[in-house]
C-alpha cells in the first residue's frame, strides 16, 4: 500500500470519528433540553394540581384544586383573597399594591392599556394618619362629573362598613374602599370593554365577597 493510499484511509477515519463525536453531543444536548422541558412542565402540573405553596417576603400564595382557587395571603397587611386558579398575580413584591389578572388581560402585550378582560388591584394606605371612611368617599367621587357615575352604594367587606362606585371616565372600574385596622384598603376593577360589564362585574363582586381580613386570635 502506497503512502497516499495510507493517508487517505487516516483522514476518512479522523472524520468518521470527529463526525460520530458531533452527532453524540448533538444528540445529548437535544435529551438535556428535552428532560428539561418535561420537568419543568411537570413541576408546573405539580403546583397547579396539588395544595402547592409558594411563599416570600411577606406574602403566600397557595393553589386551592379542590375549588380551583388561589389564596393569596398578604401578610404584611394582614388580608386574604380568593381569586380563580387561571389568573395572575403580579406586584407582589410592592405589598401596598398587588395586581390580579383574568386570562383575557394577561394575554394582552400592555397590561397597562387594559382593552379586554380585567384587572383588579388591591391598594393599602398605612400613612400614619386618621382615614374617615365617609370623608374618603366624598373627596374620591369629587374627582369625576355626575354623568361618568354609574351607581354608588354603602356595603359590607368582611364586616366591616364599606362604600362601592361604579365610574365610567376613561375606562370602567369598580371601586370599594374600606378602613380597618387605621389603614385604607382600596380595591379596584378594571374592566377592558364594557360590552364584558356584567360578567366581570359579577366577577369582582364575587371576589370582594371571599376578601378577608386576619384579624389576631383572640383566646
Amino acid at each position: 500500500m502506497n503512502k497516499g493510499k495510507v493517508t487517505t484511509i487516516i483522514l476518512v477515519i479522523v472524520i468518521i470519528i470527529l463526525g460520530g463525536g458531533l452527532i453524540y453531543v448533538l444528540t445529548e444536548g437535544s435529551n438535556t433540553n428535552s428532560s428539561n422541558s418535561v420537568s419543568n412542565t411537570n413541576t408546573q402540573a405539580v403546583n397547579k394540581n396539588s395544595n402547592a405553596e409558594t411563599s416570600g417576603s411577606s406574602y403566600s400564595i397557595e393553589y386551592k384544586t379542590d375549588i380551583s382557587q388561589i389564596l393569596f395571603t398578604n401578610e404584611r397587611y394582614n388580608y386574604n383573597v380568593l381569586i380563580p386558579d387561571d389568573w395572575t398575580i403580579d406586584e407582589i413584591d410592592l405589598l401596598s399594591r398587588v395586581a390580579f389578572f383574568d386570562p383575557v388581560a394577561n394575554s394582552q402585550e400592555l397590561v397597562s392599556e387594559l382593552l379586554m378582560g380585567m384587572k383588579i388591584e388591591i391598594y393599602v394606605d398605612d400613612t400614619e394618619k386618621v382615614f374617615n371612611l365617609d370623608s374618603i368617599v366624598d373627596e374620591q367621587m369629587s374627582y369625576y362629573f355626575a354623568d361618568e357615575i354609574i351607581s354608588e352604594e354603602e356595603v359590607v367587606v368582611n364586616n366591616e362598613e364599606a362604600y362601592k362606585a361604579i365610574v365610567d371616565s376613561m375606562g370602567y372600574t369598580i371601586t370599594t374602599w374600606v378602613v380597618w385596622a387605621d389603614k385604607l384598603y382600596t380595591i379596584v376593577g378594571y374592566i377592558g370593554d364594557t360590552e364584558d360589564k356584567e360578567k366581570y362585574g359579577a366577577k369582582y363582586s364575587e371576589i370582594v365577597a371571599k376578601f378577608e381580613f386576619r384579624r389576631p386570635v383572640v383566646y
